[in-house]
């Protein structure tokens, strides 16, 4: 699992980073203890997820269902 993160960053390739997610409905952000940059160009990172606790495991793939569930090819489809 991973994301794209959107940005000028200077961060380069197979470079390791931590990645706190805030979301507002959570009181914590999440946190990916151990990831890798795997491409970059001037706007965007395409960062690969390494290492990530259960909790935050889970509350991300929760995140993750929540927000398919609300795309608007998905509505009214339960």
């Amino acid at each position: 699992a991973g994301c794209r993160v959107r940005g000028p960053c200077m961060i380069s390739k197979d470079e390791g980073v931590t990645v706190l997610i805030h979301v507002p409905r959570y009181e914590a952000p999440l946190s990916v203890q151990k990831a890798v940059v795997r491409w970059s160009d001037e706007l965007n990172l395409g960062i690969e997820f390494v290492q990530i606790e259960p909790n935050n495991q889970r509350r991300l793939r929760e995140l993750i269902q929540a927000i398919k569930a609300a795309l608007p090819e998905n509505k009214g489809q339960r």
